[in-house]
């Protein structure tokens, strides 16, 4: 839960150093679907946000 009391799903993505956005282009599809299908369908409407917490440069 966060400060708000809403659930968090938090999602790791492992990168290297030299790892840039190139890296990741077009590489999340399907994400949804796989999140979907972990929360269960009672949380169909549920779109995750994702958003780098921690980036090496």
């Amino acid at each position: 839960m966060d400060e708000d009391g809403e659930e968090v799903l938090l999602i790791r993505t492992a990168m290297t150093k030299d790892t840039t956005e190139n890296d990741f282009s077009g590489r999340f599809s399907g994400l949804t679907g796989r999140v979907r299908d972990a929360l269960g369908e009672d949380r169909r409407g549920v779109f995750p946000v994702i958003r780098p917490i921690e980036a090496h440069a």
